[in-house]
């Protein structure tokens, strides 16, 4: 995916908590970014994923349920709205079916209040997986490649 960065927007000061966390074995890293109450965050499953709440992120989603609460986004996406936007990270793990209108319509408003995407697509791109998230990721300088990330040595 093609990086978008904005040097006009702040970032948190969230560097020595980090240090601290990854410093820290129990906590692997967990950073409490928000102050606490944890936000939320919804795994997508109602347009065809690859990986969703219970195949490839399995392990994700239950550790995440410890300081997070955690929920599935259906297909008619009306969960996006039940928690405050801005607190809320939607997970679309290689979506296989395309997006109506009034879906990415819907994405544009959660974002528009604050809500956060993370959007995971496969080698080949859009062409492959079949899916039209780019109409919405191009408006925010993104897009889903058609190229892939390769470990160039196997992992021991």
């Amino acid at each position: 995916m093609n990086c978008f960065h904005s040097s006009h927007l702040p970032l948190p000061p969230l560097l020595p908590q980090a240090a601290k966390a990854f410093a820290d074995p129990t906590k692997g890293g967990a950073i409490d970014a928000l102050g606490g109450d944890g936000g939320t965050v919804l795994f997508s499953y109602g347009k065809g994923e690859t990986h969703h709440h219970k195949q490839g992120f399995k392990t994700l989603f239950r550790r995440l349920r410890g300081q997070f609460k955690t929920h599935k986004l259906s297909s008619d996406m009306t969960e996006l709205f039940s928690s405050r936007p801005d607190e809320t990270v939607v997970v679309f793990g290689n979506p296989t079916e395309p997006f109506s209108a009034q879906e990415l319509e819907m994405l544009r408003k959660f974002l528009y209040d604050g809500g956060s995407l993370l959007v995971l697509g496969t080698a080949g791109g859009e062409a492959v997986s079949g899916t039209n998230l780019n109409h919405l990721l191009d408006e925010y300088g993104m897009s889903i490649n058609q190229d892939a990330v390769l470990r160039a040595a196997p992992c021991k």
